[in-house]
């Protein structure tokens, strides 16, 4: 049996931040159906959901540019202190297949988030478009 080490330099998720490179703030929400990512349902009680992200982040994901989209994501986790190099080419690699299961489950919804002048979260507009 292979054992995999543990990932424990995850970036944040929830609240206005981008759950692909953790920054802020979020411009769209990405619909996705669940699916299977090292063992474990995506979405854990549901069969979709949504995937935030920034502006940057937005504009690989709508340009299919999934490679410079984990090249993003691997620049803020190597800021991290503490993580080796073998960490960082594991967390590579599963966020490889991490998008590649992002990109075959997205669905065709965004929704385009409209953020008032330091408006708390509650008060976030969702507008509804199709890609």
């Amino acid at each position: 049996m292979v054992t995999r080490p543990q990932l424990n330099h995850r970036l944040p998720r929830g609240g206005n931040r981008c759950d692909f490179c953790g920054g802020a703030p979020v411009l769209h929400l990405y619909g996705c159906t669940t699916f299977l990512f090292m063992d474990a349902k995506i979405f854990d009680k549901q069969m979709r959901g949504w995937w935030a992200a920034c502006l940057e982040c937005s504009a690989l994901i709508t340009g299919d540019l999934w490679g410079p989209l984990t090249d993003r994501v691997m620049v803020e986790v190597a800021k991290r202190p503490g993580i080796s190099r073998p960490e960082l080419e594991l967390l590579r690699k599963s966020l490889v297949r991490l998008h590649k299961g992002f990109e075959n489950h997205r669905l065709s919804m965004v929704l385009t988030v409209v953020l008032g002048h330091a408006a708390p979260l509650e008060k976030t507009a969702l507008h509804l478009r199709s890609v």
